[in-house]
């Protein structure tokens, strides 16, 4: 039953719900990638993926981590939404632990070709001061200035598509533009226009 009387499609309803769960789930989960890279988590289960896991008192100690309890609650949220990956031991404590090689590729900092995504979430948190700044720029007309945000998105755009410049953007240009590309491992100048910090 709806507002005023009037009936509900129930379906389209139950579509809203999930949808809207899956975008506030969404934001838990980047919420515990932040805590992941800040104590250290990720980059220690990156490196258990060699060694197939690492028990969470392991990673705790190593981590200097007191909580443990609230440790699993972090790896069950990131084991559940398929970030981490486990192997079973005898009980729950001998569980091995570890980041799948191909999910660590998008937070490694080897400016291999993935790694651009993990700055660009961990700019997130910088978005709760940018909505005021949105609210009175809808209200007064003005438009939003790219100089409006806060630099950590800025330098997070610019990490996000560095990885691209680097290993697509040549490729790119033989394929559109062979008369530009002739032209490359010979003296020329180019005139680089537009924003960002420059890694275009």
């Amino acid at each position: 039953m709806g507002s005023a009387g009037t009936e509900l499609n129930m379906d389209a309803v139950n579509k809203t719900k999930h949808q809207l769960f899956g975008y506030l789930a969404a934001h838990l989960v980047s919420a515990n990638l932040l805590i992941g890279e800040k104590l250290g988590l990720i980059a220690l289960l990156m490196d258990a993926e060699s060694a197939k896991g690492i028990t969470l008192a392991e990673l705790a100690e190593k981590a200097q981590i007191k909580n443990v309890r609230l440790l699993k609650e972090w790896a069950l949220c990131l084991l559940s939404n398929g970030f981490l990956a486990y192997t079973p031991g005898d009980t729950e404590d001998d569980d091995l632990y570890y980041m799948p090689k191909e999910v660590g590729v998008f937070f490694a900092r080897d400016g291999g070709p993935f790694s651009g995504a993990w700055p660009f979430v961990s700019s997130m948190t910088s978005l709760p001061p940018v909505i005021d700044v949105m609210i009175t720029k809808y209200k007064d007309g003005t438009g939003i200035n790219w100089g409006d945000l806060p630099e950590p998105i800025v330098q997070a755009v610019a990490d996000f598509f560095q990885p691209v410049y680097t290993h697509l953007l040549p490729t790119w240009i033989r394929t559109l533009h062979p008369a530009v590309s002739s032209k490359f491992g010979q003296p020329i100048t180019v005139i680089d226009v537009g924003c960002g910090t420059g890694h275009s």
